[in-house]
């Protein structure tokens, strides 16, 4: 019945899962091979996520890195640099893999950050790096995640996140950052939301001079951000209550 309709990638995964119940594994990966080659241009996380489990199955190691690789080259980015990871492990390829992938996202940025990459980028793409900065970040790899974060272009989403990290060692670079983060949030709309996004940002820099006994330079950088948007007012009385 599922051979007469093979119409999408989803059904040569269903057919291959149907023989996989059975335990007839080496006709459920034939399947799955003959899905990826009819949909070569498909999204095919799923089957390649099956041709993976399936080779690890039947002890395939070549065959496991291959699909997996694969797989994350159609999502080359944090979460499937740590998907790949996990396969990785369990075929002993671990530093292998890590090391290539490393590359191949750093010559992502290297496209992305070139002049033809600018100019094919939209508005609402993220620049790359910011994937190998959340990468080092889950590693905890401070300064990976800094020297990568300072060296171009990061979605302001992960700074507060990367100035977090960096107070704990350097605080003027935190500081910085946190300066460099207020007008996007402030700025990004009259919602309470936002303002008690920016707010909290204010906090962690009052926090980050205490620390350091450095109260005095907050007393002055809280004068310029209240002078800076004194218009703000909702703003304002959330910064009274410092």
């Amino acid at each position: 019945m599922h051979e007469k309709n093979l119409s999408s990638p989803a059904r040569f995964e269903d057919l291959a899962k149907a023989l996989l119940d059975c335990g007839r594994v080496s006709e459920a990966l034939s399947w799955v091979q003959r899905g990826l080659e009819t949909f070569p241009t498909e999204r095919l996380d799923d089957l390649l996520s099956l041709a993976v489990a399936l080779e690890l199955d039947l002890g395939h190691s070549e065959a496991v890195e291959q699909y997996a690789w694969r797989r994350f080259e159609r999502n080359a980015g944090c979460e499937g640099f740590f998907r790949l990871l996990t396969v990785a492990e369990k075929v002993g390829r671990s530093s292998v893999l890590r090391a290539r992938a490393l590359d191949y996202l750093w010559q992502q940025v290297a496209d992305d950050e070139s002049s033809s990459g600018i100019a094919r980028r939209s508005r609402w793409q993220k620049p790359k790096r910011g994937e190998l900065v959340s990468i080092f970040l889950r590693e905890g790899d401070d300064e990976a995640m800094w020297q990568a974060f300072s060296s171009g272009p990061v979605a302001a989403e992960l700074w507060a996140q990367v100035a977090e990290v960096r107070g704990k060692t350097h605080h003027e670079e935190a500081i910085a950052l946190y300066r460099r983060l207020l007008p996007v949030l402030v700025e990004s709309g009259s919602q309470g939301s936002h303002y008690e996004a920016a707010f909290s940002v204010v906090k962690k820099i009052k926090a980050l001079r205490e620390v350091h006994g450095q109260l005095g330079m907050f007393g002055d950088e809280l004068a310029e951000i209240r002078l800076e948007w004194k218009r703000k007012r909702n703003f304002m009385k959330l910064l009274e209550t410092l």
